[in-house]
């Protein structure tokens, strides 16, 4: 039988010698990973890479959310019936756009959120399995201000004699949230 002996590190905390040289033995033993690169493997590999030129220009298609989401609500106020009909006309509208620019080997998924601006605000999350070199996505948020409407002036219960509560509101005013994710396919 082998003879343990108790070890302390520089940590403080005591480990069995025998238990760490048969681990160390194991892990010799293990298949060992080459740091060698075949040539053919990585050719191949960087054949399904996108090039510089052929990846997804965010500055482009910002732009182009910019022009479509201004130009569609021009003159529009908030509708919550219209707003989901213009939402899928809007999606529809930037991917057919978006889709002339030929980025090849991508999938676009195209979100357009549209909403009431009264103050309330948004949460919007997602979670995605992504590939920081060739994924990513281009976002434009379009906000209407509306006037100000004064919905109740009331007498306040502070002791100063010119002081009052006010209520105001946001007139017909809306936000839209337009983002294009474009995804590689490999």
């Amino acid at each position: 039988m082998a003879e343990t002996q108790r070890l302390t590190t520089d940590k403080g905390t005591e480990h069995d010698k025998t238990l760490l040289l048969r681990r160390a033995s194991t892990f010799a033993r293990e298949p060992s990973f080459s740091t060698s690169v075949d040539e053919s493997k990585l050719a191949a590999l960087s054949a399904f890479r996108p090039q510089l030129r052929d990846k997804f220009n965010v500055s482009r298609v910002e732009e182009v959310l910019q022009e479509i989401i201004q130009e569609f609500m021009k003159g529009k106020t908030y509708n919550a019936d219209g707003a989901m009909e213009w939402s899928s006309l809007l999606s529809s509208l930037l991917n057919d756009r978006i889709k002339l620019f030929k980025f090849s080997r991508y999938k676009l998924v195209c979100l357009v959120t549209i909403g009431e601006n009264i103050g309330g605000g948004i949460l919007s999350g997602m979670k995605t399995q992504w590939d920081n070199s060739t994924d990513a996505y281009a976002t434009y948020t379009y906000i209407t201000v509306s006037p100000i409407t004064l919905l109740s002036k009331v007498k306040s219960t502070c002791p100063s004699p010119h002081s009052f509560n006010v209520a105001f509101q946001f007139q017909d005013s809306l936000f839209v949230v337009g983002t294009v994710f474009g995804v590689y396919f490999y």
